[in-house]
């Protein structure tokens, strides 16, 4: 391997968790229940794709009104991110693959101004050579152009380059646009039916770096369980 690729929210920093449950303690004020299998069709790209609140008027038979909720959501949300650590293993990642000699890019549906935010929150932007997201594309995840710009950028052949994602859109993406794909799930998406993916971690603290490229370039995989 030459590059890896990784996305953002929900696999370096789990946002993603926290939006989920924000939107859950609106439902819960109807005494309504988010379906987590509707919800991930909005984890990894553009929350247009499913709104909770348009489901919840679904759910309903009438109307809401957004700005009633909009702030709780915000706020919830903002809260919970203000202690949030990275992932565990994360930085380990980084460094592993950066004293590899690895290219290190990272490929999001969120927009330039969220990820420069919480990369440098987190001094982990000097890792990232190439950074790609909704800004610089048409369309986000699933579709492949974030991964596709972001190997045409990064000058390498797709053979050689990982992707970590988080999500079901992120993987279809990668698996789209050809690419190896390791699924690392959050404590949301870790419950959704992953399928496709070459290598599954429930933690990056699971499978030391360059262990896990030799098991990739190996041709190895695994079906969510490590192998012996």
């Amino acid at each position: 391997m030459k590059a890896v690729i990784f996305d953002f929210d929900g696999l370096l920093l789990d946002t993603e968790t926290p939006w989920f449950d924000a939107y859950a303690a609106v439902f819960e004020r109807y005494d309504q229940k988010l379906p987590l299998e509707k919800y991930a069709q909005a984890i990894g790209t553009d929350i247009d794709v499913f709104h909770p609140l348009r489901y919840l008027e679904t759910l309903l038979g009438k109307p809401i009104v957004d700005a009633d909720y909009e702030l709780f959501i915000q706020d919830f949300h903002a809260d919970r991110m203000k202690e949030l650590p990275l992932r565990p293993g994360v930085k380990a990642y980084l460094q592993a693959a950066q004293e590899a000699g690895l290219s290190i890019a990272l490929a999001s549906s969120s927009d330039r101004k969220w990820i420069d935010r919480w990369t440098k929150k987190h001094c982990i932007d000097r890792y990232f050579s190439v950074i790609n997201t909704r800004d610089d594309v048409e369309r986000v995840k699933p579709d492949p152009a974030l991964y596709e710009k972001t190997v045409r950028e990064l000058g390498v052949e797709k053979k050689d380059v990982v992707v970590f994602e988080d999500s079901l859109n992120g993987l279809t993406a990668a698996k789209k646009a050809g690419l190896t794909c390791v699924i690392v799930p959050n404590q949301v998406t870790a419950q959704l039916p992953f399928e496709a993916h070459d290598w599954r971690l429930e933690s990056m603290e699971e499978t030391p770096f360059l262990m896990l490229l030799k098991q990739l370039e190996s041709g190895r995989g695994n079906d969510g369980q490590q192998e012996a």
